[in-house]
């Protein structure tokens, strides 16, 4: 037998060394014989473009595209054959109708022309549920196709071995009406082309008539009526190199002479347009053909069309014409899109044509051919179609014909394929390793290129690897990458490179992390909202309720109109509940309508179906947690079921546009939707168990090991890896597997020996990450861990897991285990329901201990699968947990909240009210009319509205509408401009408001007294007519009744009940009891008329008092002249100086101001006064110095100044006065002159550091100068240092003290002086740090050489790590990668462990793939992960694999013959032969000829 030889994947740019051996051997052997392999250079973008290889070298490449109608079509369509070239298929193929006709003739839907399956409304947004295989290719952001490779069937065109056969298969969904729509196409690796429509959603209408279709469930309408779904598609055939030399064929056997046991074969050449129909009768079939180019054999190519339908099934009435045939062949034309209504175009359609309107004679000769073919499915409605059916699929085939026996025509250069790549987000500073992979179809060398990648990134042009350490300014970058094959054929893929940081320090970018400020590597997102359970305050999900804003609408009474009504629902994550609440309106004849719902992943559910007859109106709520029916007519407002179960929604995005559409199907009856809304609750809102937080060690690991830096073991270490297993001969130590997922954090590194990598000599420890626990009502932990050791363990070897808090202070010991001297084996253990409800609220961390004593006996331990979970109550058992609860002590499964406040409805006293009766007047809030302020029952004003506004009394600011606000506070008030407030009155008819600004003017200034004249005398707000003192503004302040106008004492009582009333001794205009000098003789008494020191004669108020004997009266009171001098005798009452006192008791009589003996007499103060009233001129100017004779007093006493000249005007002469020009006298102390003082008032003389400095030159000195500097920036306004004004830290001083004109200070220059001590005008700064390069040690390195060792950093190797001239390492870089030895991982490794196996790539036996076992299976210089043939023994690992060989032994079954020569010779390598002997010659041209047949396997190999 041929043993099967398939194609082993070789990367892209690699060289497959055994087939490049073996056919430079086999050209001489076989003669050479090779086609050219094309490419077709498609007319799309790389987006737009599909392109796959297959297993057995086949490949397919097409482009896409979408249109509103047709949805996705698929165009330049090539098939390559295995070993063969590129050719073109089809220029396009689309589906060109679905036309759907009800058995009951109540709706024949065209919905590709009329609808379409490709707008935005019926084009579905493809899910990860919905191409769980494959990937999904998106178009603006939405996903339009998945992509996938499956295999399926077989095939046996490689060799003569039957294979599986690979299918590529590319398909959309299309929502239209209740159905979604999935239009496929299945690309075989054979060459077929299975175009595929698939139909799934809910039954549209339903009816009673059960012979129109299927009783598919109860009540109204049980009836699901049969339709028909008519499928066309348009295949624009191109076949070959040519669009115009297509030939269309009718191919049938007929029997021959009679007989049914013999038939010929008829062939008709169609040369006109034509519409045929299926014959099972003559076998009949079509096939296109291409009439110039040929295979290698000299046949035509072509393409069978194959209906898989042994007959047609449907022809409809007369005006559907295009029903009558299976398949249309017209001539291209551009405008002729779809087989029924096709739209009007100036190409040259009619408005409503049809495909067989199209087949009018026109020729088809060399003309570019459409082919129309039509399927038909019967759709009679099962009870499993309810609530939603399973697909149902129609299919066709296109087969191709001679198509493999390859000619050198129609060569086209395919570019290279690449693997899209998602968009990337890294941290800044990242390592990244990133191969593209690509491949070219015809094995051409190929390169790579990029634009966009962020600094620090590289791309490797031979290889396709991205690498490098990310130093990027955080943002997003638009990256494309390029490959050119050597034809310069090229693909392009673009993504966008984000540059984002880590807030949290949990390993993931802020961009992608769904909590990004709080630590949660594992993303748990339980509600599926967009936010990590460690940050969602609703983790379990929420409920919220949303009404619609674009009701009303009206229902027409004309024709049969849809109604289309949205809602926008902000409540994101998956829908565990929905319920359609306030659904109301009017209509007459309810079964005239049809209500469904469709949320935003365009999901439709049908909630009303025609019902209910001739009753009118609708208003209720649907809820599939209802008990019952909806009645009819569907009104009061209760709770009832859909029509049909709204589980469809549940599991799907809550979040985006809902629409409510109202199809009305029967014309004149009309009316309106008045409301509706949503109740939505997403999340698993009825579970109690919450898996808060877990770590099972899959991902990035984020464990910090010795966290404390405690530990003292010399191995073991805790990491995380996958466990292999290991043991002694008492059991097993290590386990073979983790005890969930992959892998585990162990403390001995998966693979070696036993012991060779345990715990030794001490402990070794790793700590979580932080903990942020719930304040949940319980909080369990639950993990798996083992603990092993031998029979040498000691009760200090041990295993312990604790809970610790943020300052890693023990919080509990959750788990411990000592060793004994017994073998414990390594089995996983799980330990369930550990209570942290003690460390609610509180940040937590866990950390894991082992230990080891000694190093002659074996420990090692394991932790795995650790789970947080919380447990929420349902105290109401409602199926809604209480922190979800909208009523959590009130069941209510429905969470309806009409108010959308934080009370359902079930518990809400004031449920329409979201503020509930915040004035708590019981009244509530939607019909209060006051609602922020209490007027209810209780209240006097209970929802009073004087004017009628809808504002009651109690919070109007016009309560009477007169248009004139009261207080402004909302209630009546004592505002000037409106005190009425109420309602206008007029107690006492005299035509005045009370309380004005009603209809009458007032207020009115005497309540209950008639005056219309208003009269109010003193102005005191009580009108004349009821003013008790109409003439005193102060009412008879005092009490006396005496009116203050005419009271001599106003403020003090002395009227007719007084002894005082009204007495005024000196008749002055004050009362004796309010006069302070009731005697009126100037002297005051006590201030109330009484006995006073000063004033004795108050003793005998009135009596002339003379106690000096000289006959004046010291009162004034009987006399006319009053004694100047009371105590003393002086008749003659001289006064020399005209003052109050006599010369007798004047004690300066001469009133020069210089005091005299106190008697009049002489004094050696005052030596004028010994002769009282003479002139005293000291100085001998002339000038009286006492002014007293004189007319001028002497302004310099002292100096002679007969001119007594005074410049400045003061008190002092210039010959006196040490500042003549400055009146102020130097009032600074500062020693210079006001008038030329440039801070007259601030010191700045010769004694000062500022003396008189002025650096502005402006007239302030800087001392005083709020701008010293001019630079227009003003300082503390003192000259000193500002805020404001940094250069009066110099008072206002440029500081330049190198002279290079750069303002150290950066006052007066632009920039601040970089290099204030050297010379550097340019302040050229290379590293942009603060020094200019002029005065900068390390001008080139911003970190000015960080790890002091002489060397700048941008030329130190080790720019962090001290290896400069001092040192022995100085700037040693054995392997040459830039990096130096003491800061270099691998010192010798120039690719730094490229491959990350901790193996230093000098001696790693693989340096680009990792293995760290370095397990080398022949000995050669290649380890087995890297080495293709492990075993040395000319058979590929991969060709072993195929041949069912051990690839890691040279003889599998071990009969001495190796297995490459048990293949050579045709034998089974892994069957016990005995060895046969062979000429060597023989052997080698075998094995030549075996070689030769393996490099050109592609074409079958023939016996």
């Amino acid at each position: 037998m041929v043993w099967p030889i398939t194609d082993p994947f070789v990367r892209p740019g690699a060289i497959n060394k055994h087939r490049f051996i073996v056919a430079s051997c086999f050209f001489w052997f076989v003669g050479f014989s090779a086609s050219i392999q094309a490419q077709a250079t498609l007319n799309c973008s790389a987006s737009y473009q599909i392109s796959h290889s297959f297993a057995n070298g086949a490949q397919w490449d097409m482009c896409w595209e979408r249109q509103n109608r047709e949805g996705i079509i698929y165009s330049d369509i090539y098939y390559t054959a295995p070993g063969g070239s590129a050719r073109q298929i089809l220029n396009s193929v689309a589906i060109a109708q679905i036309h759907v006709p009800y058995d009951d003739d109540g709706a024949r839907y065209h919905d590709v022309s009329d609808y379409g399956l490709g707008t935005s409304e019926y084009l579905n947004n493809l899910q990860a549920a919905d191409c769980p295989d494959g990937v999904r290719v998106q178009e603006n952001g939405k996903n339009v196709i998945c992509r996938s490779v499956y295999t399926d069937e077989t095939s046996s065109l490689t060799n003569n071995a039957t294979t599986p056969s690979e299918i590529l298969s590319v398909f959309s969904v299309s929502h239209v009406g209740a159905y979604n729509y999935i239009p496929e196409y299945r690309f075989h690796d054979t060459g077929v082309i299975e175009p595929v429509m698939g139909a799934t959603g809910t039954l549209q209408r339903y009816g009673s008539n059960t012979a129109e279709g299927w009783t598919v469930r109860t009540g109204s309408n049980p009836v699901g009526i049969s339709h028909l779904h008519n499928y066309y598609w348009r295949l624009d055939f191109d076949l070959g190199a040519s669009g115009t030399d297509d030939v269309f064929e009718e191919i049938e056997f007929v029997a021959e002479s009679g007989s049914n046991t013999s038939f010929a074969k008829s062939v008709t050449d169609f040369t006109t347009e034509v519409a045929r129909s299926i014959n099972a009768d003559t076998r009949r079939f079509w096939r296109v053909r291409d009439n110039t180019d040929n295979n290698a054999d000299g046949l035509p190519v072509s393409y069978d069309i194959l209906p898989l339908d042994t007959g047609h099934r449907d022809i409809g009435p007369a005006d559907e014409p295009w029903t009558e045939n299976d398949i249309y062949v017209t001539q291209h034309r551009a405008c002729e899109r779809f087989a029924s209504r096709n739209p009007s175009d100036p190409g040259g359609c009619l408005a409503n044509e049809h495909v067989s309107d199209f087949v009018n004679g026109e020729s088809l000769v060399n003309e570019d051919l459409v082919v129309w073919f039509g399927i038909t499915f019967h759709h009679i409605p099962r009870d499993e179609d309810e609530p939603r059916m399973h697909a149902h699929w129609n299919h066709f085939r296109l087969i191709p014909r001679d198509w493999t026996a390859e000619s050198v025509n129609s060569q086209v250069n395919f570019p290279p394929a690449i693997i899209d790549i998602s968009d990337q987000n890294n941290l800044l500073g990242e390592t990244i390793n990133l191969q593209i992979i690509a491949d070219d179809p015809s094995n051409q060398i190929i390169t790579y290129t990029q634009s966009g990648l962020p600094a620090g990134l590289t791309l490797d042009a031979n290889s396709g690897l991205i690498s490098g350490t990310v130093t990027a300014a955080e943002g997003t970058y638009p990256v494309s990458i390029t490959v050119t094959n050597s034809g310069n054929a090229s693909n392009t893929i673009e993504l966008n490179w984000s540059v984002d940081t880590d807030t949290d320090n949990d390993s993931l970018p802020n961009g992608i992390d769904n909590c990004p400020s709080i630590p949660n590597i594992n993303q748990l997102d339980t509600d599926e909202d967009g936010d990590g359970n460690a940050c969602d305050e609703t983790p379990l999900g929420a409920c919220a309720s949303f009404a619609s804003a674009d009701v009303p609408q009206a229902i027409s009474t004309s024709g049969t109109p849809t109604v289309l009504s949205s809602l926008s629902v902000t409540l994101n994550g998956a829908l565990s509940s929905v319920a359609i609440i306030d659904l109301a309106g009017s209509h007459t004849y309810m079964s005239d309508l049809i209500f469904t719902l469709t949320n935003p992943s365009n999901t439709s559910v049908t909630i009303i179906e025609s019902s209910c007859g001739g009753n009118d109106n609708f208003d209720l709520t649907l809820d599939d947690g209802a008990n019952s029916s909806y009645p009819c007519p569907p009104i009061g407002g209760g709770t009832y079921l859909p029509s049909n179960s709204l589980a469809p929604f549940v599991g799907q995005s809550a979040g985006g546009q809902w629409t409510l559409t109202i199809a009305d199907t029967f014309n004149d009856d009309g009316g309106s939707l008045d409301s509706w809304g949503l109740q939505i609750c997403t999340g698993d809102t009825t579970s109690s168990n919450d898996q808060f937080w877990s770590e099972g060690f899959e991902g990035v690991n984020n464990w910090t090991p010795d966290p404390l830096g405690t530990d003292s073991a010399t191995s073991g270490q805790w990491s995380a890896g996958d466990p292999i297993q290991t043991q002694i001969s008492q059991g097993i130590i290590q386990p073979a597997d983790s005890s969930e997922g992959t892998q585990a954090l162990i403390t001995n590194p998966a693979g070696g020996s036993v012991g060779a990598n345990d715990i030794d000599g001490g402990a070794v420890t790793a700590k979580s990450p932080l903990i942020s626990l719930p304040s949940a009502t319980n909080i369990a932990l639950s993990f798996d861990f083992f603990f092993a050791h031998d029979a040498n363990a000691t009760s200090a070897d041990y295993f312990r897991l604790k809970l610790v808090d943020t300052f890693n202070t023990t919080l509990l010991v959750i788990a411990e285990e000592l060793g004994t001297s017994a073998v414990r084996e390594g089995q996983w253990t799980t330990v369930n329901n550990i209570n942290l409800n003690a460390y609610q609220g509180q940040d937590v961390a866990l950390i894991v201990e082992a230990a080891d004593d000694g190093t002659s006996n074996i420990v090692e331990a394991g932790l795995d699968n650790i789970k947080i979970l919380t447990t929420q109550l349902d105290a109401d058992s409602d199926g809604i947990v209480d922190s979800l609860d909208k009523c959590p002590n009130v069941a209510n499964p429905n969470q309806l909240n009409a108010d959308n406040d934080s009370f359902g409805d079930a518990c809400d006293a004031f449920p329409n009210d979201p503020d509930n009766d915040i004035d708590g007047d019981t009244i509530s809030g939607h019909i209060d009319n006051c609602p922020a302020v209490a007027n209810g029952p209780n209240d006097a004003s209970n929802q009073l509205d004087n004017d009628g506004d809808d504002t009651g009394d109690a919070c109007d600011i016009d309560a009477d509408g007169d248009g004139i606000d009261g207080n402004g506070s909302g209630g009546p008030g004592t505002d000037i401009n409106d005190l009425d407030n109420t309602i206008a009155t007029d107690a006492d008819s005299d035509g005045v408001d009370d309380a004005g600004g009603g209809t009458l003017n007032g207020p009115d200034n005497c309540l209950g007294v008639p005056n219309a004249d208003q009269a109010n005398t003193d102005g005191d707000g009580l009108g004349n007519a009821c003013d008790s003192f109409p003439n005193d503004p102060d009412n008879d302040l005092d009490g006396d009744t005496i009116s203050g106008h005419i009271d001599n004492c106003f403020a003090v009582a002395n009227g007719p009940n007084d002894a005082s009333n009204q007495l005024n001794f000196d008749n002055d205009a004050f009362g004796d009891a309010c006069d302070t000098d009731a005697d009126g003789d100037g002297f005051d008494g006590d201030g109330a008329g009484g006995p006073s020191a000063n004033d004795v004669d108050d003793l005998n108020a009135g009596l002339a008092v003379d106690p000096d004997g000289d006959l004046v009266d010291s009162s004034n009171v009987l006399a006319v002249i009053q004694d100047n001098c009371p105590a003393e005798a002086n008749a003659d009452q001289i006064n020399n100086d005209g003052d109050a006192q006599g010369d007798a008791c004047d004690t300066d009589a001469d009133g020069d101001g210089f005091d005299g003996d106190g008697a009049g007499g002489p004094s050696a103060n005052d030596v004028d006064d010994l002769n009282a009233g003479l002139a005293v001129d000291p100085d001998g100017d002339l000038v009286d110095s006492s002014s007293v004779l004189a007319v001028i007093q002497d302004n310099c006493p002292a100096e002679a100044n007969a001119e007594q000249t005074n410049t400045d005007g003061d008190a002092q002469g210039d010959a006196c006065d040490p500042f003549p020009n400055d009146p102020d006298n130097d009032l600074d102390d500062d020693t210079v002159s006001g008038h030329i003082d440039n801070c007259p008032a601030v010191a700045n003389g010769p004694n000062d550091a500022s003396n008189q400095l002025n650096l502005d030159a402006d007239t302030f000195g800087d001392a005083c100068d709020t701008d010293a500097d001019g630079d227009g920036f003003d300082g503390d306004g003192a000259g000193g240092p500002s805020a404001n004004d940094v250069d009066d830290l110099n008072a206002g001083l440029a500081v330049d003290p190198d002279g290079d004109l750069v303002d150290s200070s950066s006052v007066l220059a632009v920039a601040q002086d970089n290099c204030p001590a050297e010379d550097n005008a340019d302040q050229t700064n290379t590293d942009g740090d603060a020094q200019g390069d002029a005065c900068d040690p390390f001008p080139n390195d911003p970190d000015n050489d960080l790890d002091d060792d002489t060397v700048s950093g941008h030329i130190d190797n080790c720019p962090s790590v001290a290896n400069g001239p001092n040192d022995a390492s100085n700037q040693l870089d054995d392997d040459n990668d830039s990096v130096g030895n003491v800061c270099d991982a691998f010192p010798n490794d120039p690719d730094n462990d490229i491959d990350g196996d901790t193996v230093s790539g000098e001696i790693d036996n693989c340096p680009t793939e990792p293995n760290t076992d370095q397990l080398n299976t022949d000995g050669d210089s290649e380890g087995n992960a890297c080495d293709a043939d492990d075993d040395n023994d000319n058979l590929t690992d991969i060709e072993e694999q195929q041949y069912g060989t051990d690839p890691l032994l040279i003889d599998t079954d071990g009969d001495g013959i190796t297995d490459a020569e048990e293949i050579a010779v045709g034998r089974n390598p892994n069957q016990f032969d005995a060895f046969i002997p062979l000429p060597l010659w023989a052997f080698g041209l075998l094995s030549l000829i075996m070689f030769g047949i393996y490099s050109y396997r592609s074409k079958p190999f023939k016996k």
